[in-house]
């Protein structure tokens, strides 16, 4: 059923970072298009003999929040302390764990080429406002701000539909959205400095293309290579078959003038090269510092999987059997006393060691799962990513089932079972449950 390709075992070390104010899940373009149109100069740099892209990678904030409370527990009592006795820096403690990331994407890396890419590249949306973090991980990253204008963004977000068909956001939020993201990101290049923080407006990569990778891949000190105009093929013609935003938006309101007044500034004002402010830099650490994990009022902290299991407690029949988009791992199959297993999976239950081929193997796959009576289909939040490439199989299961529970930092689950036998089991989307995080 399936075949050996392993489209996103792509993964490189180093650090090169697309950061975006736009939509993190663009949907309702055809699939090539809506990334494209999303992160175009990932997509781009990402076709360099020396760069890969990475996906998946919003661990990264958490992991740099998790060390950061690990350096405060094991320097809490400074006569006492190893890593006091050894002289290791919050700074130093963290930067060897980014470079153990590295190490591990390196070593897992794969590409049809001979010659190994030296860096990676990537474009996770929810980075745009945690470079500090990043930064903690990765001293010597480099960060492309590729900015759209507001009323693009708007309007994509307005009529985005979420997993339950209805977009999370209205007028005022979409706008306000790009407004907090984008004051985020100018604050982190006014820290940062224009040698670690680039910014490239989406017009530019769409009329002048090979220019403005040019000037990306210069940041990068690297050469240009005509490969990375490959993306940009025939994009004009992809971009007539979009279909039109459904809703224009009018509504005046303070957060859309400010946020328009922004936009126009950005686009006409060119931005200047300037060096790093330390003030700033210390403002976005100790932010950072005291903001870095969430917790739950207990003062614990809960992981995916600690979430996810609480989801199935609450949410799942106690006789359900649920497939998981587990990416291999163990920890996401455990579900208490509920039955589960992986997607892809083997005929022997394990896990199938790679993605599907396509959006059509997925489909295959999932159904015959459910003719083995597997009842929930649970897509935990790092694997979000699936709706979006496999655009075949996202929309085979809006179209045939519904969906039994949404939470945006935790999982999406689908009801397998007809329509019939789900009965009277009111499961429903819930933007608001009882899972703390």
């Amino acid at each position: 059923m399936y075949s050996h390709r392993r489209p996103w075992k792509h993964l490189r070390g180093a650090r090169v970072y697309e950061v975006s104010d736009g939509p993190g899940q663009p949907s309702g373009l055809r699939r090539g298009y809506a990334f494209l149109r999303q992160q175009p100069a990932f997509w781009a740099l990402s076709q360099h003999p020396d760069l890969i892209h990475v996906l998946e990678t919003d661990w990264l904030v958490k992991l740099a929040g998790d060390l950061e409370l690990l350096y405060e527990t094991a320097t809490n009592r400074t006569d006492s302390s190893h890593l006091v006795a050894m002289s290791v820096t919050r700074s130093r403690f963290c930067e060897i764990f980014g470079n153990a990331v590295n190490e591990l994407l390196l070593a897992n890396s794969w590409r049809s080429s001979s010659a190994p890419p030296r860096r990676w590249v990537n474009c996770t949306a929810a980075h745009g406002t945690n470079i500090a973090a990043l930064l903690r991980l990765f001293p010597q990253a480099k960060f492309i701000h590729t900015i759209r204008d507001v009323d693009s963004v708007a309007k994509c977000l307005v009529d985005w539909p979420g997993p339950d068909g209805t977009s999370p956001y209205n007028e005022e939020s979409a706008y306000d959205y790009w407004l907090t993201t984008t004051k985020a990101l100018l604050e982190a290049e006014m820290a940062f400095g224009s040698d670690r923080i680039m910014r490239v407006s989406f017009a530019s990569l769409l009329k002048d293309t090979e220019n403005a990778l040019r000037c990306c891949l210069s940041f990068l000190h690297e050469p240009f290579s005509s490969g990375c105009l490959r993306p940009f093929t025939g994009l004009d013609s992809i971009g007539a078959e979009a279909p039109q935003r459904s809703m224009e938006i009018r509504t005046r309101s303070q957060t859309r003038d400010e946020a328009e007044l922004l936009s126009g500034l950005l686009n006409q004002v060119p931005r200047s090269s300037f060096g790093p402010d330390p003030e700033r830099i210390e403002r976005l650490d100790a932010a950072f510092s005291e903001n870095g994990r969430p917790r739950v009022s207990d003062g614990t902290i809960l992981s995916l999987t600690e979430r996810i299991k609480e989801v199935a407690r609450s949410f799942l029949p106690a006789d359900a059997r649920t497939v998981v988009v587990s990416k291999g791992d163990d920890a996401l199959v455990r579900l208490g006393d509920r039955k589960a297993g992986h997607f892809p999976q083997n005929e022997d239950g394990v896990y199938a060691g790679f993605h599907p081929g396509d959006g059509y193997e997925a489909i295959s796959h999932l159904e015959a799962l459910r003719k083995k009576g597997y009842d929930f289909l649970l897509i935990p939040n790092p694997q979000f990513w699936w709706l979006q490439f496999y655009g075949e199989f996202n929309e085979h299961l809006h179209a045939r089932y519904r969906i039994a529970f949404y939470q945006e930092d935790t999982c999406l689950i689908f009801d397998l079972r007809d329509q019939q036998e789900a009965g009277g089991t009111n499961l429903k989307v819930m933007c608001e449950s009882k899972v703390q995080v």
